[in-house]
């Protein structure tokens, strides 16, 4: 994933992107700065012209950079590796990328580069994605349970709003509300509490979100995550309240729908 800058283009020269540990070694690196890379014992002054995060640690310091650099490793690098642009190609289904990863290993073999693994971008973004899943899986069930646990709850209160409540009930059929019009009148207030409780965790759940991912992605990647969020998650979140929230006002409502007027007028 791209975290700053650009790939590289046709035409470039002396350009790299670089993964994101090259920001813990020189805090300060930035897009448009020059790095210093000693290639087959040549020093090359490359122009840094982005910033990229692989899904998963990636054991070293790794660049993307032009053709024209020499396939020869330098014996006294420091562990890492400065890959050949065409590895970066995008749109490639994971064929395709395991084709490509063949034909690189052999053009790096054959430049005496020791190749310890080949591995296409789309299965790597599979194995991590897959490890992730069951984590959101497990958090999903948790915030299902919480809900239907707050519905629960509210179920609760609506029964004390209409206890409380039964006098302005009694007025309300005295002056020729039918059962009807008494049951919309307390789901239509369960249903508030439901869109006011959805707004207030929501609004919440962006700070939490973030802090949350941030911790987890650093401790399994080493490496900061970008916030990000689904609309359609949102929306879904709505629906799932509102309809918890009717459910757990239909029990209240129909109490106070069989409510009679001498009983709530009576009612102490």
């Amino acid at each position: 994933m791209l975290l700053a800058g650009r790939w590289l283009e046709p035409g470039d020269t002396n350009a790299i992107t670089v993964n994101e540990p090259f920001r813990q070694v020189f805090p300060g690196l930035k897009v448009g700065d020059m790095l210093k890379i000693k290639i087959a014992g040549k020093d090359n002054d490359m122009k840094v012209v982005g910033f990229f995060q692989l899904a998963g640690e990636s054991g070293g310091y790794l660049g993307y950079t032009t053709y024209r650099l020499p396939l020869r490793p330098d014996p006294g690098a420091r562990p890492g590796a400065v890959i050949p642009h065409h590895a970066s190609q995008a749109g490639l289904n994971l064929a395709e990328q395991e084709a490509l990863g063949r034909a690189l290993e052999q053009r790096m073999t054959a430049g005496n580069f020791k190749v310890e693994a080949v591995e296409a971008g789309h299965s790597l973004t599979a194995t991590t994605a897959s490890g992730l899943n069951i984590l959101t899986g497990f958090l999903l069930i948790m915030a299902l349970l919480t809900a239907i646990v707050g519905s629960i709850g509210l179920t609760g209160t609506m029964s004390m709003n209409v206890l409380e409540r039964m006098r302005e009930i009694g007025i309300v059929r005295a002056i020729g509300a039918s059962d009807r019009a008494v049951i919309n009148l307390v789901m239509a207030e369960g249903m508030l509490i439901g869109l006011l409780s959805w707004g207030l965790g929501t609004a919440l759940s962006f700070p939490i979100t973030s802090l949350m991912s941030n911790a987890i992605i650093q401790a399994l990647f080493g490496a900061s995550a970008q916030f990000t969020f689904s609309l359609e998650g949102v929306l879904l979140w709505l629906a799932i309240v509102l309809v918890l929230s009717a459910l757990a006002s239909v029990l209240p409502a129909r109490s106070a729908a069989r409510l009679t007027i001498r009983e709530v007028l009576a009612y102490e």
